[in-house]
């Protein structure tokens, strides 16, 4: 990870390439403790020789009421260059708790030329001493694309149902379907990512985004607290390039938007025991999870859905493989209307490199001991289904049977597949 031989002072410079693996990366949190807020300046030096991809530095910004905002991009470019400084500005509304600041680099495969990164520094500005920033590519789009999805409704912009009963008969919601719309529009023949999330889940979104890299319907449940939670969402759309390119964020909420939680505005002293039932109903209110899965299912773009968990990410060019793969499934007779079961893996430790085919798996998980099926060791039967031992074995499709308990992730053609039961949460 550091070089001797090429540095921009002192001794030693961070290096990366790919020469011998397809991700490579390292990172650095940075204690801030503001109390009052102001910007930091982020610069560093790079140089280059022959590399085939972008080189950059992120920035994750944590402020201090526990809110953030993600994916600052110092970007570096490609090629070959002498030593450059470059900088950007971390706008701070509000006290910085602390800054993430990291450098990845991925390919599908390995590639020629190196990246050397020197003299990283974070400096607090004075107030009184702003520096410009440039304009974002474009501003992000509030409200529906135009036309018809691909189950053919209209779509239009749609900002409230207001009492629309979706989950369980003592609970109403607000749903907004197209709350954020992403930039990117979707060939007929993609895949769309369908997931469903609370705002603390938010940074899962973006990482999900980077890697997958194409079309994602998220519902996101912001509870009673949509002041907050809305807040959250936008912080992260104006943050994260990946995100508005990808992202359909629809939004559910308890109450209407730009409420905020009774508990977190008021000091009243007389209205503590109304604040308390009021917090102790949000609190018993099952978390809608169906009703967010078939809300985010409904309003995806392309008829073919991956549906997955917020907390999984896929295996990197899973996407180009599936989009590939899936038109020759569907031409197999008696597959036409198949869904198909996407096995799940988890780990203890961090991956210095992600499995890229079926035998890196197996050796993974039955040599190495760095992977496991999801779950194997708190609730195996939810993933039994998934026969692990003949999935690695085979290269083939096989037919599985449920067990009480399965919760697959699902590659679907949402045209011959039924939507969740909401009445489940």
């Amino acid at each position: 990870m550091t070089s001797g031989r090429k540095s921009h002072s002192g001794k030693h410079s961070l290096t990366f390439n790919l020469y011998r693996s397809t991700w490579v990366g390292c990172g650095q949190l940075v204690w801030i403790h503001q109390t009052i807020a102001k910007d930091l300046e982020l610069s560093a030096w790079s140089s280059a020789y022959g590399l085939e991809i972008d080189s950059a530095i992120y920035a994750d910004v944590r402020y201090t009421d526990g809110t953030s905002s993600q994916d600052y991009t110092l970007t570096f470019g490609k090629g070959t260059f002498s030593w450059m400084r470059k900088s950007m500005l971390l706008r701070a509304n509000k006290p910085v708790a602390a800054v993430m600041i990291y450098m990845v680099m991925e390919a599908g495969t390995s590639i020629l030329g190196a990246s050397y990164v020197d003299d990283i520094s974070l400096i607090e500005m004075e107030s009184s001493t702003p520096l410009p920033i440039p304009s974002p590519p474009e501003h992000f789009k509030v409200g529906a694309p135009h036309g018809v999805t691909a189950a053919g409704l209209l779509v239009q912009q749609h900002w409230c149902v207001a009492g629309q009963v979706c989950d369980t008969d003592l609970r109403q919601f607000h749903m907004h379907n197209y709350f954020l719309t992403a930039s990117a529009t979707p060939k007929t023949g993609d895949v769309t990512l369908v997931t469903q999330l609370s705002p603390d889940r938010l940074h899962r979104i973006q990482q999900l985004a980077r890697v997958w890299k194409g079309p994602i319907s998220a519902a996101v449940y912001v509870g009673r607290d949509t002041y907050g939670g809305v807040q959250k969402i936008l912080s992260l759309w104006g943050a994260s390039e990946h995100v508005r390119t990808h992202v359909d964020v629809h939004l559910v909420s308890i109450a209407p938007i730009g409420h905020r939680s009774a508990a977190a505005t008021t000091n009243n002293d007389d209205d503590d025991d109304d604040n308390k039932k009021k917090k102790k109903n949000e609190e018993m209110t099952p978390y809608p999870i169906n009703a967010l899965r078939n809300l985010a299912w409904q309003y995806a773009r392309t008829n073919q859905l991956f549906l997955l968990d917020v907390d999984f990410i896929p295996n990197p060019d899973m996407r180009k493989y599936v989009v590939d793969l899936w038109p020759k499934l569907r031409a197999v007779k008696g597959l036409e209307k198949s869904v198909y079961v996407i096995p799940g893996f988890e780990s203890f430790q961090s991956l210095k490199q992600w499995p890229r085919t079926r035998a890196d798996v197996f050796d993974m998980a039955k040599t190495k001991f760095i992977l496991q099926p999801v779950h194997a060791d708190k609730l195996a039967s939810a993933h039994a289904a998934v026969d692990y031992e003949r999935w690695y074995e085979t290269t083939n499709p096989y037919r599985i049977n449920y067990r009480l308990y399965f919760e697959p992730y699902l590659l679907v053609d949402r045209t011959m597949t039924p939507q969740y039961d909401s009445r489940f949460r």
